[in-house]
């Protein structure tokens, strides 16, 4: 009839009007109808219906996070995913770890890592209506030097004694197997030891008293890992001993010679110079190389004669 008709919007909650907000619960798959009504000045009416279903925004993972970092393979690795959903809903989420562990913790063992293993963490999100996402987060095992400690023995030696220098407290603390190189000096200088096994090696034969020597072992873990320590000693000098020291002869006149005797050793075999400090009463007469005295320059008759 040429009428402009007016028209009326009705939805299928009640809601009037031609927009409608989504009501707080609205999840996927929930219908609304809308209904138009158009009339005329004339009461003439009609109307027309068109349906929207509400769709599902599948969850989005942000991204997905190791700790510790660094991590060692005797800590418990913890996986965090940071998740989204334009729902609004909370989705849930399954960690999953390479090997096949599930949950989001992981404790490690060196049985099950080792320094320069990599783990994943895969977190899989899924909202209640079935719609997936997934993210991935990866962590290498970092890896730590190994120690030790070095001790020489005999720790007071002589020129004559075998040196053994020995590892203690030699750990790795990822237990990997670990290994030592040697090395011995004397005053400085490289010398090649005696015997060598895992834990010790030996030198000896070689020495003189107040040589310094040392023994330095460097340890290594196989993965880049290593640590040195030194151990040092000085070779001492014994002091050399003089025994049975006689006079001869027994009887002694005044114009007689004394000779001197005396056994002397020295436990390095060193060279020795033998020293006679002869008194008379309590006089110095003679001191030095010489194991005699002259009896008519330096005793009478009565005179008490030693040596020293």
């Amino acid at each position: 009839d040429g009428d402009i008709p007016s028209i009326t919007y009705g939805w299928s909650d009640g809601t009037e009007g031609d927009t409608l907000t989504f009501p707080e619960g609205a999840v996927a798959g929930d219908t609304y109808t809308c209904t138009a009504t158009a009339t005329d000045p004339d009461g003439g009416f009609a109307t027309a219906t068109a349906t929207a279903t509400a769709t599902n925004y599948a969850p989005v993972v942000e991204s997905v996070t190791i700790s510790p970092a660094p991590a060692y393979n005797d800590d418990t690795l913890v996986c965090v995913a940071a998740i989204t959903d334009a729902d609004g809903e909370t989705p849930s989420v399954l960690y999953e770890w390479t090997g096949g562990a599930t949950g989001d913790t992981l404790p490690l063992t060196s049985i099950i890592a080792a320094p320069g293993d990599t783990f994943t963490c895969t977190a899989t999100a899924t909202d209640a209506a079935g719609a997936t996402a997934m993210g991935t987060g990866s962590i290498t095992i970092g890896n730590r030097a190994p120690s030790l400690n070095l001790v020489i023995s005999p720790e007071t030696p002589t020129k004559h004694d075998t040196l053994s220098c020995t590892a203690t407290d030699a750990v790795d603390p990822d237990d990997d197997a670990i290994s030592i190189d040697w090395t011995w000096t004397i005053d400085g200088a490289d010398t090649v030891a005696t015997t060598v096994s895992e834990e010790s090696v030996t030198l000896e034969g070689t020495f003189e008293a107040g040589d310094s020597v040392a023994c330095t072992g460097v340890i290594r873990d196989g993965h880049g890992g290593s640590a040195s320590a030194t151990a040092s000693v000085t070779i001492r000098n014994t002091a050399p001993v003089v025994s049975d020291v006689t006079l001869t002869p027994t009887e002694v006149y005044t114009n007689d010679t004394l000779t001197a005797s005396a056994d002397s050793t020295d436990a390095e075999d060193d060279p020795l110079d033998v020293t006679y400090r002869f008194f008379v009463g309590t006089d110095i007469v003679q001191e030095g190389s010489s194991n005699t005295l002259d009896g008519s320059i330096h005793f009478d008759k009565g005179d008490e004669v030693y040596v020293h």
